[in-house]
């Protein structure tokens, strides 16, 4: 499956909207006609397959927001062309996609799934093609002299457990309750499902919970009460998982059964109205989850602006920015890419894009909010991470709710690179 998406024509200059700290930085006035070659953005996208809930939303936000950068007279006059090609979460397709597009001339493209981007950072560097993958991936991604254009751009698995740790062990505080707070983690069998438990066991012992076992989800169960009893023997205070789609729907049902419901914790891809829906609403109040970004129930800036465009013609607006909190991830994705685009452009003025130019752009991202959809976000030559804060939001009463903005977990050392 490929999708092309073409460049939108201006007609008339645009007013230009500063690239200050905290603004989108997208926003550009083309003062008519450029004869600045396009740059050719890369989406490997997930929209079929095991994680279609997540590539839906995640797609749709990338294509939705190009739309409105041609439309406002695109990178300093420069249009973007994206290009999507289908993987369906498969590593061999994914690496085939990419093939394709460096053959077209991509100047950065974004990966779907931490498996792709593993397996595509070698390749990368090879080709000086920047990948950019933010809300999944390694840790040690973030390692900007180790892999020099692999791009997490945001917080890691390991930040989400920490941040959440953090935030639980604050509210126990707040509420006046003693002694430490008892927490076990369901790991999904995945590396990135590992990676977040260890996280969680290194988070609470740093801080000062008690760490009391991890169980293991098998990557496809049938059946997760097994594990859900396992947990409910240990009487946690706190229940974390790094379960997604329909097996944190899974998690989220039995736990509910066995009266484990409000203690459940967990990262951002299980944090959408899939889990809230398949749970059901009743099951699915008081969980707590961290988000890279502001999600879409909080109506963030960047959101506005695209319903505005939509409302007035501009733009045709995805469906799925309505009804898809994963579609904030795909935003935050879109508005770095464009953000390190811009820098690009400042440095080759009329002259062609290329990934080693992306890549330097990439590393001039200083103190960058998307207009208050992430948390400041700076990226340098050593430190490609971005950020290590989290939103915290839990369902109430059937919704999304924001308990806490841009919360840090403590440093895990052994765990996150040290890059300065």
């Amino acid at each position: 499956m490929k999708r092309t998406f073409p460049a939108v024509a201006v007609a008339l200059a645009m007013a230009l909207v500063a690239g200050a700290c905290g603004d989108d930085g997208n926003e550009t006035a083309s003062g008519g006609k450029s004869d600045k070659p396009t740059v050719l953005v890369g989406m490997i996208g997930a929209r079929v397959g095991p994680v279609a809930s997540a590539g839906v939303g995640v797609g749709d936000a990338i294509s939705d927001w190009f739309q409105y950068v041609n439309a406002n007279g695109g990178i300093n006059g420069r249009k973007v062309e994206l290009k999507e090609i289908e993987s369906e979460y498969q590593v061999p397709k994914g690496i085939e996609a990419y093939s394709k597009l460096k053959t077209d001339g991509m100047a950065v493209a974004l990966v779907a799934g931490t498996a792709l981007s593993d397996a595509l950072t070698g390749p990368s560097a090879t080709d000086q093609i920047p990948i950019v993958f933010p809300g999944q991936g390694n840790a040690s991604a973030v390692n900007g002299e180790k892999f020099p254009y692999a791009f997490p751009g945001a917080p890691t698995y390991p930040h989400q457990a920490a941040a959440g740790v953090k935030f639980l062990l604050d509210e126990w505080t707040a509420a006046g309750k003693t002694g430490k707070p008892k927490i076990v983690c369901l790991g999904w069998e995945p590396p990135p499902g590992q990676e977040y438990c260890a996280a969680v066991k290194a988070a609470s012992e740093a801080a000062g919970a008690t760490w009391v076992k991890q169980v293991t989800i098998p990557a496809k169960a049938a059946d997760v009460k097994p594990q859900i009893l396992e947990a409910k023997a240990t009487n946690p205070d706190y229940v974390f998982h790094s379960t997604l789609f329909s097996l944190a729907v899974a998690v989220m049902k039995t736990a509910c059964a066995e009266g484990l419901g409000s203690k459940l914790v967990t990262w951002h891809w299980a944090v959408s109205e899939n889990e809230l829906n398949g749970a059901g609403p009743q099951c699915a109040e008081g969980l707590t989850g961290t988000a890279m970004g502001k999600l879409a129930a909080s109506d963030p800036e960047p959101i506005k602006k695209l319903k505005d465009a939509a409302t007035k013609g501009t733009i045709k607006l995805s469906a799925s920015a309505g009804n898809n909190q994963l579609y904030t991830n795909g935003l935050i994705a879109a508005l770095l890419i464009a953000e390190a685009l811009r820098n690009a452009d400042a440095k080759v003025g009329d002259g062609k894009i290329t990934g080693s130019d992306v890549k330097a752009g990439f590393e001039q991202i200083s103190n960058f909010t998307g207009d208050g959809i992430v948390c400041p976000t700076t990226i340098t030559a050593k430190n490609h991470g971005g950020n290590r804060a989290l939103n915290v939001y839990r369902i109430k009463g059937g919704a999304f709710s924001l308990v806490t903005a841009c919360i840090e977990g403590p440093k895990l050392a052994g765990i996150e690179p040290e890059v300065g």
